[in-house]
């Protein structure tokens, strides 16, 4: 579905009609970016700075032939890619190989599609990491310059806080209006 139109257009309006009719025959989530999409009985979910809760990108899809370990990591290189752009091969290796770590950290493997129901790592993890990693090497200098520039999304906290709980029936509203578009593209 697609809703296009000018500024007044009544976009917003048609959104708000579509979830509230659809409330009762699925789960329907709302990442509103401007805090402009209440919805009258929606369950509001706040991300900011302080939130209770936050989304973790590196929650693994269970299907077999397209989720696991690899494919999240694929998915989250490219959206840090992507938001903090310029990013060199050897930043994407470096990136590429501590998320590996992190999986393998929990008991993850690509190759053991039981134990993708591990709990999954957040980006705490990958924090925590990049410290051990930095305090490690001898030449630590592209680590650093690495965390760094992804450090926006270490800052924000919310993509190491439990996940926000999402209603099976209803409306969940996520307001993403006080985060940078930075971190509202990769949430």
């Amino acid at each position: 579905l697609l809703i296009v139109g000018g500024s007044g257009s009544g976009k917003s309006q048609t959104l708000k009609a579509i979830a509230h009719e659809l409330r009762e025959a699925c789960a329907v989530v709302i990442l509103d970016l401007h805090g402009d999409l209440d919805v009258e009985g929606a369950a509001t979910h706040e991300l900011h700075f302080r939130s209770r809760y936050g989304i973790n990108p590196l929650v693994l899809s269970l299907d077999q032939k397209g989720g696991g370990p690899n494919a999240q990591r694929e998915i989250v290189r490219t959206r840090l890619q992507r938001t903090f752009s310029p990013m060199g091969s050897l930043q994407l290796g470096l990136l590429d190989r501590l998320l590996r770590q992190c999986y393998e950290a929990r008991g993850i493997r690509h190759e053991d599609p039981t134990s993708w129901y591990c709990e999954p790592p957040s980006f705490a993890d990958l924090e925590a990491l990049f410290q051990r990693e930095i305090a490690s090497v001898k030449r630590p200098e592209k680590l650093e310059a690495l965390r760094t520039k992804i450090s926006p999304v270490f800052d924000c906290q919310i993509f190491s806080r439990p996940a926000l709980p999402i209603r099976e029936r209803g409306i969940t509203r996520i307001d993403m209006s006080r985060l940078s578009s930075e971190v509202q593209f990769l949430a």
